[in-house]
């Protein structure tokens, strides 16, 4: 069988040692057609393996371990090319193996990393290539290894795909603008209804304030029937009772406006990505599955909308009332403000935790999720084909490895934040735990 090379992998040259040894053996026959590392060696040990594929002969060598020790590489093992019969990757806990079938026997070829599977999953294929068709095809840009970040390391689904991690914040805050630049009337009249929502929630802790220590305090004190008594418990009622009803009809034209925001922002972001999705070449779509995609487009898309509702009645809300409690706390009582203040760097912790260690969970969520509806959508959409070769079993099968992925996913994630929760809810009510006992102090005193 006379091996062919189509494009040479543009892999790691070959150390001197590996060099050297394959010389010794006279194995080194030119030109090198495949050439990798695996990290681990057969026996389990952290050692580099070398893999090298020739015309005639497929060999694994063990570096050597250090240099300052003067060890040599070492043949592991080598076989002549015709005498390949088949070839698999075989998936163990932690590690795979490469195995080759000669004389109608498995042989253990080398042992590889789960890190490093994606890369002999590819040498497998190169491989049974190699014995059946007798020639080497390698495209002129493939790499053995998956693309992963140039900055972080993290793998990518395609080479071209932008890095979650590394993506300039300014980017898509950029891109959210473009979105929101034409529901900008919308989203000033939306903040201005925040402010005067936490207003409104601000009035009523001061009426009932005037109404125990001046109204009923000193009323009950001089004469409970008087009309001035009367007058002032029925004044500060009403006023109360405005409050709450100007609150409520806030509370229901922030949350049409902000749902009114949310929709057109979705319509519009849905509108793009049908768009771009027409635009782009079938390559793509051999990249990618369809199920995925219409989970981003019907689905992922809906996250925008949710943000608006988040900024408007979470995390704008949340600014906005922080800003405004601690202002009426620091008039009423400076001193017991500050005390207020003594969670503070409890809740930055937190906050540092939260974004280190619980939102990072939702990756493998959304991954998860979308997975689930890749393997429905190819599963209703082929039902035919199904049916017709009797794969009723085996789609099932690979539908419900995808939803026991997801569950797995959410209960990662629902337990994660629901410790998480439990833990802030506590750190926030210390504050208050503080208002009473430092103001209960100072009213015995007084």
């Amino acid at each position: 069988m006379n091996a062919r090379v189509i494009n040479r992998m543009p892999e790691t040259e070959l150390p001197s040692d590996i060099t050297r040894c394959l010389n010794a053996h006279e194995l080194n026959h030119r030109p090198v057609l495949l050439a990798t590392q695996t990290d681990i060696s057969l026996a389990g040990e952290i050692r580099t393996n070398w893999l090298v594929v020739t015309r005639d002969h497929i060999s694994v060598v063990a570096a050597r371990t250090a240099v300052a020790d003067g060890s040599e590489a070492e043949l592991v093992q080598a076989f002549p090319v015709k005498e390949l019969q088949s070839v698999r990757t075989w998936a163990g806990l932690g590690s795979g193996i490469l195995q080759v079938k000669t004389e109608d026997r498995w042989l253990d070829l080398l042992r590889f990393s789960n890190a490093n599977a994606d890369r002999f999953h590819k040498v497998s294929r190169r491989l049974d290539q190699l014995r059946s068709d007798g020639e080497l095809t390698i495209a002129a840009d493939e790499r053995l290894n998956p693309p992963r970040c140039s900055k972080c390391g993290l793998r990518l689904s395609t080479a071209d795909e932008n890095c979650p991690k590394c993506i300039h914040r300014s980017q898509v805050l950029s891109r959210v603008w473009v979105l929101l630049r034409p529901q900008l009337n919308g989203a000033v009249t939306l903040c201005v209804l925040t402010v005067v929502g936490v207003i409104a929630e601000l009035v009523p802790p001061k009426l009932q304030q005037y109404l125990v220590d001046e109204v009923l305090a000193k009323g009950a004190a001089v004469n409970p029937q008087s009309d001035n008594f009367m007058f002032g418990l029925g004044a500060v009622v009403l006023a109360l009772a405005i409050s709450r009803f100007v609150l409520s009809i806030v509370g229901v034209f922030k949350g049409r406006l902000a749902t009114l925001i949310g929709s057109n922002l979705t319509h519009r972001l849905r509108g793009d990505m049908v768009e771009r999705l027409q635009k782009l070449a079938v390559a793509y779509y051999d990249r990618h599955q369809v199920g995925s995609l219409m989970s981003r487009v019907a689905y992922d898309s809906e996250v925008l909308h949710g943000l608006v509702h988040q900024l408007t009645g979470g995390f704008l809300l949340q600014i906005v009332q922080l800003i405004g409690v601690g202002a009426m706390l620091a008039w009423l009582n400076p001193k017991l403000a500050l005390y207020t203040l003594i969670p503070v760097p409890l809740v930055f912790l937190g906050t540092w935790m939260f974004w280190r260690h619980v939102y990072p969970r939702y990756y493998r969520l959304w991954d998860s999720s979308s997975k689930h509806i890749a393997a429905l959508s190819g599963m209703l959409s082929g039902i035919r084909v199904v049916k017709a070769f009797g794969q009723e079993g085996r789609e099932y099968e690979r539908f419900e490895n995808a939803s026991t992925y997801l569950k797995d996913s959410r209960l990662w994630v629902e337990f994660a934040t629901s410790s998480y929760s439990a833990a802030m809810q506590l750190v926030f009510s210390l504050g208050g735990l503080i208002v009473w006992y430092v103001g209960g102090k100072d009213v015995i005193g007084q």
